[in-house]
């Protein structure tokens, strides 16, 4: 502020809990006076593209399809408007006639893989974590999946010529002991490893872990299928198998 001749605000920019919603951070300061926080306008509008993409980061398999914006009050404060659009994904995923797309159960997938020790030195588990939606937030899509109550199964888009190198799966609710199951595939095209034995209620998903062992020195990169780099997507279908939300997961990202 100084830098630019104004004085020091009266109340820093921070983060409003009490005004946050599901697809909204409001963050609140207080200028010194509204000639300092027209002064400040120009610059922020040139700030404020820097300032969204270092909060969103680039475009990914997770970010796809969703729009990220910052906007200000203009009627109390500044007027400025940045934003942009994280393009689609194209991936068709699983090959079945169920509503696939994100959110239409509570069900979820966490949006990284975490890599730990197989039951042998030539294996390595790669773990994927499952939550649930809470219902006071607005993640749940209306319609006919949302009241989805048990994860029955979960499907991941894998390479079917790699399958020899999947060892079996480690299935973990949350809160409860894990257990080791073998491993299903679809057709030779559908490239559909499945974890068929789930049958978890809403507390069980809530922290539960899906996690492949493979064989090295394949990786999961090798294993998972889809246009986009270091990304697997995982499909979890509900107790009547129309419900199958697909979410991608990354390889190597911070949980």
């Amino acid at each position: 502020m100084a830098a630019l001749g104004l004085r020091p605000m009266l109340v820093n920019f921070t983060a409003n809990p009490w005004l946050c919603e599901p697809g909204a951070i409001h963050v609140c300061g207080t200028f010194y006076s509204e000639h300092d926080a027209r002064q400040l306008e120009p610059w922020m509008r040139l700030q404020a593209g820097f300032w969204l993409r270092y909060l969103a980061g680039d475009c990914n398999a997770v970010t796809a399809g969703y729009n990220f914006r910052i906007q200000s009050n203009p009627k109390d404060c500044l007027d400025v408007d940045a934003g942009w659009t994280c393009a689609p994904e194209n991936t068709t995923f699983p090959p079945c006639k169920c509503e696939h797309g994100k959110y239409k159960t509570p069900f979820f997938v966490n949006r990284a893989v975490t890599e730990q020790p197989g039951r042998t030195n030539q294996t390595t588990l790669y773990c994927f974590g499952t939550r649930v939606a809470k219902w006071n937030y607005a993640f749940v899509a209306d319609g006919p999946c949302a009241d989805s109550k048990t994860l029955r199964k979960a499907e991941i888009f894998a390479d079917y010529s790699l399958r020899k190198q999947v060892r079996g799966f480690r299935l973990t609710p949350s809160g409860g002991a894990p257990r080791w199951a073998a491993t299903s595939w679809g057709p030779r095209h559908a490239n559909q490893l499945k974890a068929t034995t789930l049958n978890w209620g809403m507390s069980e998903a809530d922290g539960g872990e899906i996690c492949i062992e493979v064989k090295n020195p394949t990786t999961l990169k090798d294993l998972c299928l889809g246009d986009s780099p270091n990304t697997c997507y995982m499909s979890l279908f509900n107790e009547y198998m129309r419900c199958c939300p697909t979410y991608p997961a990354l390889l190597g990202a911070a949980a």
